[in-house]
C-alpha cells in the first residue's frame, strides 16, 4: 500500500486522486484498505479496481418544452405567419403531432415553446458502493438481480382486465403465451424505459408523443365504428365503442397530468416529489397504451365487416 500511494517523480499516483485522498484521511483510511484486502491483497488488481471504479462523465442536458397550440393561441404568443406556417407544415408529417381540441378550440399542434441547456462535468466515486456490493455478494451466482419486470395488465381467466390499480400488476410466465403478446405491445407502444432513466421530465416530451399516437389510433377505431349507420350496428359494436372511449379518455387525463406535472417543474424546479408523481403517470399511461393494442387483435372482421385497427 505504501507503494501504491507514494508519488512518482512528476508528483503523480497510479491510482485515482480520489484513492490518495482518502488514504492520506485518517477516517477514511479504513474503507482503501477494505478495498485492498477484498482484491487479496494484490497491487496490481488494487490498481486496476481503483482505475476502473471511478469514472468521469461530461453530461450536456437539453431540456424542451412542447405544448399543443391552436393558431390563436400562437398568435396570442406573437408568433410570426412565417413561424405559424412553418409549424403548420411541419406538423403535417406526422399525424401524432396535431389534435383536435376537445373544447371546440379546433385544430391544434405541437410546438415547441421551450428550449433549454447546459453542460456539466460530473466525477463520481463509486469506492463505497463497490465495497459494500462486494459485502452483500461474495461471487457472481451471490449477485443481487435488479427486478426490470414491466408492469402489465393483469389477467383475469384468460382475458386482460383493463382498470386494474398498478398495485395489483403482475407478470406472468415466460412460458404463457398471452404474456409474450404483452412484452409485444410494450415494444409498440414504444414508451422509454422509465424505471432505468433517473429522470422522468427527460422523458416526458417522448412519452407525450407516444401518448398521442396512441389517441390517434382509438379515434381512428371510434370514429369508424360511428360511421356505420345506428341501424347496422351490434351490441358489440355498441360495447366496443364505449370500451375505446374509455381507455382513450382515461389515457388523455393521464396526459393532461403529464403536461401539468411537466409545466410546474419547468416553473418551480423539479422535486423528488413531483418526479416520483410524473413516473407513476407515465407508468399509467403505458399500461393504458398496452391495454389499447390488447384491444386490436379482438376487432373481428365478421363482427365488423372490416378490421378497424392497424398497427
Amino acid at each position: 500500500m505504501k507503494r501504491v500511494f507514494t508519488p512518482r517523480a512528476d508528483g503523480s499516483y497510479i491510482v485515482p486522486k480520489e484513492f490518495v485522498e482518502k488514504w492520506k484521511d485518517l477516517k477514511t483510511r479504513t474503507e482503501v484498505e477494505l478495498l485492498f484486502e477484498k482484491c487479496d491483497y494484490c497491487t496490481d488488481s488494487f490498481v486496476r479496481k481503483c482505475r476502473r471504479i471511478t469514472e468521469e462523465l461530461d453530461e450536456s442536458i437539453m431540456d424542451v418544452e412542447h405544448q399543443f397550440l391552436t393558431v390563436e393561441d400562437m398568435e396570442g404568443l406573437s408568433y410570426s405567419q412565417s413561424k405559424i406556417d412553418g409549424i403548420k407544415e411541419y406538423c403535417k408529417q406526422d399525424p401524432s403531432l396535431t389534435r383536435n381540441s376537445k373544447y371546440g378550440g379546433g385544430l391544434m399542434y405541437w410546438v415547441e415553446v421551450a428550449v433549454k441547456g447546459n453542460e456539466r462535468s460530473i466525477r463520481r466515486n463509486l469506492l463505497k458502493k463497490e465495497i459494500e456490493f462486494e459485502e452483500e455478494a461474495e461471487s457472481k451466482d451471490d449477485l443481487p438481480r435488479l427486478n426490470t419486470a414491466l408492469p402489465l395488465p393483469v389477467a383475469l381467466k384468460g382475458t386482460w382486465a383493463y382498470g386494474a390499480e398498478l398495485s395489483d400488476v403482475e407478470s406472468l410466465p415466460q412460458t404463457n403465451p398471452v404474456n409474450q403478446d404483452v412484452l409485444k405491445a410494450l415494444r409498440q407502444t414504444g414508451f422509454p424505459d422509465v424505471e432505468a432513466k433517473a429522470s422522468a421530465m427527460s422523458l416526458a416530451t417522448k412519452v407525450g408523443g407516444n401518448i398521442q399516437k396512441r389517441l390517434n389510433k382509438l379515434d381512428e377505431a371510434w370514429n369508424k365504428i360511428q360511421a356505420i349507420p345506428a341501424s347496422e350496428r351490434t351490441s358489440l359494436m355498441t360495447k366496443m365503442m364505449e370500451k375505446i372511449g374509455l381507455i382513450k379518455d382515461d389515457l388523455f387525463k393521464k396526459s393532461e397530468a403529464l403536461n401539468e406535472l411537466y409545466s410546474s417543474c419547468l416553473l418551480e424546479g423539479a422535486t423528488e416529489q413531483n418526479e416520483s408523481e410524473m413516473k407513476q403517470v407515465i407508468l399509467a399511461a403505458r399500461k393504458l397504451a398496452v391495454d389499447s393494442i390488447l384491444l386490436e387483435p379482438r376487432v373481428k372482421p365478421s363482427a365488423y365487416k372490416q378490421l378497424l385497427f392497424t398497427v
